[in-house]
């Protein structure tokens, strides 16, 4: 588990298929990192994760954790959660980055 993460995960699968909303995550990510809402603190940590909703399904694409210093992100630097149960504090993802 990543020092910067407090829940379990599970890798589902370590490639992350091209979604449309990709561009739209950046334009927004853009505004905030200029508004200093996402970045990271004088300590070294990342704060400020996006996310968007696979159309009417329950799985969601997050950006990465500890991403807050890159200005534009890439496939590489996002997350598919496809499974999560709140009351273990887990998830299930796919794609390179870590939720």
């Amino acid at each position: 588990m990543s020092e910067y993460v407090k829940f379990t995960y599970e890798r589902a699968a370590s490639e992350l298929a091209p979604f449309p909303g990709l561009a739209e995550v950046n334009t927004y990510r853009r505004k905030l990192l200029e508004l200093q809402l996402i970045g990271v603190s004088s300590n070294g940590v990342s704060f400020g994760n996006l996310s968007v909703r696979e159309g009417v399904t329950n799985n969601f694409y997050v950006t990465g954790s500890a991403t807050g210093a890159l200005s534009e992100l890439t496939l590489a630097d996002c997350a598919r959660v496809v499974a999560y149960d709140f009351k273990r504090n887990w998830l299930r993802y796919e794609g390179a980055a870590i939720p």
